[in-house]
């Protein structure tokens, strides 16, 4: 793996999940291995494709630079890209290991390319232009973003959530295509989507600007929870974790205060045996839901049928892409934590609804608005 490569997937990996984080990827051409992509991020309806570029020289000077950027960034680059989306989209042979070093299964990927990206790093011929954030339209690509290597990791650092990455990148293309004549900073455009200001676009002063987000020391960790669940994952399902990570990280930052308290009063009450109803977080514009129950019966194979009794008809009578159900619940002196993905229909829409009037599961929810982000101006 080249020196740009091993340094894009830390980046990669310090926001993501090694589930579905993939570098290098590599496929079987004609006269042996061919690499596909530089790097793949894996999301529920598609994927981020990344390929990278990377000159060292700074003593050539601005015209031989330029030169470069348009040759290799804004031409190879791009051609790359296209072959990559060519080859994934016609299903070849291609072997998807995650950085876990685990196989993901084909099937288990959806094939639509959300966003096509460029990082590159070169000297400083051209000085601050070269955190300029930059788009450029492709017949085969569609839109291609090019973001500096110091901008990509700054990007990845502020977000709160993975979901938040497709956020940004959709504004940033807004943002860059509506600047006719002006190139806004990569610095301004994130600010600007931080702070829903869309002026903060326009300014010179790139990420100055930024706000920074407010310390909260009651702040939960959930990727780095899911991090430590993973040890625990038992080895024969290891493989399909990587659609269940897509799917949980399909959740905004805003969400991840209510599942914890979830989890903790779950735990609670098996420890207990104080059953109450499961716990719900429902996203009705994104049509994604999450459950959190105690299992009330015994057994470890009671929990994982309640579970997937209860997210599926969860599914059904909250209309839902998918629906993850959390079950926790113990046996012979031990806990255990069930993750269940419902994504298709495990009982009809008339048994979801004759399961809710038998046992009303599902308590009166509340709609309310929660902030994700808490920011002040920096100084």
């Amino acid at each position: 793996m080249w020196e740009q490569d091993a340094r894009i997937e830390r980046i990669n990996l310090a926001a993501f999940e090694e589930d579905v984080v993939f570098a290098s990827v590599k496929g079987k051409g004609a006269h042996g291995e061919i690499e596909v992509c530089d790097g793949l991020i894996l999301f529920w309806d598609g994927y981020i494709c990344l390929q990278m570029k990377m000159r060292d020289s700074e003593a050539e000077g601005e015209d031989r630079g330029i030169k470069w950027i348009e040759k290799k960034v804004y031409g190879k680059a791009v051609g790359q890209l296209r072959k990559t989306l060519d080859e994934i989209e016609a299903d070849g042979m291609i072997d998807y290991i995650n950085s876990r070093g685990v196989r993901v299964r084909p099937g288990d990927i959806c094939r639509k390319c959300l966003h096509a990206i460029v990082i590159y790093r070169f000297g400083d011929a051209f000085g601050p232009n070269r955190h300029v954030a930059f788009i450029r339209g492709s017949k085969r690509v569609g839109t291609v973003h090019f973001i500096h290597e110091d901008d990509w990791h700054r990007i990845l650092s502020s977000l709160k959530s993975p979901s938040e990455l497709k956020e940004y990148l959709e504004y940033r293309k807004m943002i860059t295509s509506s600047k006719e004549g002006h190139q806004p900073n990569e610095g301004c455009i994130f600010a600007a989507y931080a702070m829903e200001d869309d002026c903060l676009a326009r300014d010179e002063d790139g990420w100055r600007h930024l706000c920074r987000q407010v310390i909260d020391d009651d702040r939960f960790d959930f990727v780095g929870f899911l991090r430590e669940l993973y040890a625990h994952v038992d080895s024969g399902h290891k493989e399909r974790t990587a659609k269940l990570i897509c799917a949980i990280n399909e959740f905004p930052s805003s969400s991840y205060r209510s599942i914890r308290e979830y989890l903790r009063l779950s735990i609670k009450a098996v420890k207990e045996q104080k059953y109450n109803r499961p716990y719900k977080v429902i996203y009705e514009d994104t049509h994604i839901g999450l459950i959190v129950a105690a299992n009330p019966h015994k057994g470890r194979q009671s929990s994982i049928e309640f579970g997937m009794c209860v997210a599926g008809a969860a599914k059904e009578l909250f209309e839902l892409r998918f629906c993850i159900g959390v079950v926790a619940s113990h046996e012979g002196g031990e806990f255990f934590l069930d993750w269940l993905l419902v994504d298709q229909s495990v009982i009809s829409r008339q048994q979801a609804e004759e399961f809710q009037s038998e046992t009303n599961v599902f308590r009166k929810g509340k709609r309310r608005a929660i902030p994700s982000r808490h920011f002040y101006e920096e100084a």
